[in-house]
């Protein structure tokens, strides 16, 4: 596309959008737009009156741009005076012609001014990686990450040239009452049937409203060896045991993925089976008085039972990244399964390679839970969740007195993360943590921070304790007495590290 149609198109998109709403826009996209035409003609080492004269275009339009209101005669009066082509003066004078209907011009126009600066985008990222794959391979580390990066860039790009603005979720009018009334139905019918995952505890249950919901990026943040892991498979566990598979696509396979970035899958079926037992049977199991096959047997059952495929994965962090889990879950999908859960233990221990690092610390932690997030709703609603390891200084709010059954109640809300003081930003649901032991017993303790939904929980509802079988995970009450409590008399001393 030639700079100087790129050109008129933006001093027609400026007078229809002025036509429509009475202001000068003055958008990113066009100032963007004008900055890579500027590039380019500056770039362009050929003289004559032809560059000469989109030059001066150029400015004409900067000029309209910085203008707080544009009337066409004062308008077609500068441009006579600035340039000196008749040809051309006549072409940007039918950029000022009225149309029927300036806002449905302006967004036809928008999508062709998008789609140059695009292009533009995408012809450097080529020629770049161009450049670096012929003249510096030496420089590239990983081949396949960086063919990834080039085909997951030219993806977003080709999205954006589709046409239609996939950041738009919704636009209403408020003029407009039944535009009104639509959004707020899709509103309010934004969590179908099967969304809504309940828990196997009650109280975990009543503090998020419910349940867990697909498309929530939930966090279980703790110190460390304080059951996060644990709390976060149990939930797992639930999720298949408590919830029937109900699958946007019924073609599909319902499935639930756990990657595992610290334990050997050996450990977690281990933990999945002493789990199922002490829930189902009441029991404590010695594991030694058990074969492996009838270990996978008795796990395989139940998850069959339900109707749900478990995928269970051992992951080096070291070699991994978010692009390695997009990859992934992207494979699974191509082979036919739905994933409805996703659970990573932990995301904090993958590399934050290829994220933003430009800015205060913990920039790359947050953008990358940014792209997860993002990559997880992009038609997925997938619940995802990880654990989340609390920082030095909620360490030392225990040094400082704060007792193990208050801490999740002090944590909350502080952006105590490891790693970024504002990693709750990029959070759905946060779920704090921590293991008590008062006279002798030990409680686990959990708190809700924030959680974006339009409802509300009363305060005494967010915090509840679950008091520990003897050598065994702690089973659920959903559908039995409740064994969750309020509150506990008393507090005491930190338990030793336990499970996970």
């Amino acid at each position: 596309m030639k700079e100087r149609f790129v050109i008129l198109l933006v001093i027609r998109m400026l007078y229809m959008d002025y036509l429509k709403n009475g202001t000068v826009n003055n958008s990113e996209l066009l100032k963007d737009t004008i900055e890579m035409i500027e590039t380019s003609l500056n770039a362009d080492k050929m003289l004559g009156a032809n560059k000469e004269n989109n030059m001066v275009l150029l400015h004409y339009c900067k000029d309209m741009l910085a203008q707080t209101s544009l009337d066409r005669d004062i308008l077609i009066q500068k441009l006579e005076v600035t340039i000196n082509d008749v040809d051309l003066v006549g072409k940007v004078i039918k950029c000022f012609d009225k149309p029927e209907d300036p806002s449905a011009t302006a967004k036809s126009l928008y999508f062709e001014i998008e789609a140059y600066t695009v292009d533009k985008v995408v012809e450097k990222l080529l020629n770049t990686a161009s450049f670096t794959f012929s003249r510096r391979r030496d420089t590239i580390v990983d081949k396949k990450e960086f063919m990834n990066d080039i085909s997951r860039t030219l993806e977003k790009y080709s999205r954006a040239n589709s046409g239609a603005n996939s950041a738009i979720v919704n636009r209403v009018d408020l003029g407009d009452r039944e535009a009104v009334k639509d959004v707020y139905n899709s509103i309010a019918n934004s969590y179908e049937e099967g969304d809504l995952l309940l828990t196997g505890w009650q109280y975990l249950n009543d503090l998020t409203a419910g349940g867990l919901r697909r498309g929530e990026f939930v966090t279980i943040a703790s110190l460390q060896h304080k059951y996060k892991s644990g709390l976060s498979v149990s939930l797992f566990i639930q999720l298949a045991q408590f919830n029937k598979p109900i699958l946007k696509d019924e073609t599909k396979k319902a499935t639930m993925v756990l990657f595992s970035l610290e334990d050997d899958v050996k450990n977690v079926f281990e933990f999945i089976f002493r789990y199922l037992k002490k829930d189902l049977e009441g029991i404590s199991v010695d594991l030694g008085d058990f074969t492996i096959d009838e270990i996978t047997d008795y796990v395989h059952g139940m998850f069959a039972k339900t109707g749900w495929i478990l995928k269970i994965m051992r992951v080096d962090p070291t070699k991994w990244s978010y692009r390695g889990f997009m990859d992934e879950i992207e494979e699974l999908e191509r082979t036919g399964h739905e994933i409805v859960t996703c659970l990573v233990d932990y995301l904090g221990l993958v590399p934050t390679t290829g994220c933003l690092k430009d800015g205060p610390m913990g920039t790359d932690l947050r953008d990358m839970f940014r792209r997860i997030r993002n990559f997880l709703n992009a038609g997925r609603k997938m619940l995802f969740i990880t654990p989340h390891q609390l920082s030095v200084g909620a360490k030392n709010l225990i040094r400082n007195g704060v007792s193990d059954i208050d801490f999740v109640k002090e944590v909350e809300g502080k952006g105590y993360y490891a790693g970024s003081g504002q990693l709750d930003q990029e959070i759905d649901l946060e779920l704090y943590g921590h293991v008590a032991k008062v006279n002798g017993v030990s409680y686990l303790t959990i708190q809700r921070g924030k959680h974006r939904l339009p409802t509300t929980v009363s305060e005494e509802k967010k915090f509840f304790l679950l008091k520990f079988p003897e050598n065994s995970p702690i089973p659920g009450d959903l559908h039995r007495v409740n064994t969750g409590l309020r509150k506990l008399e008393g507090t005491g001393d930190s338990l030793e590290d336990m499970m996970f």
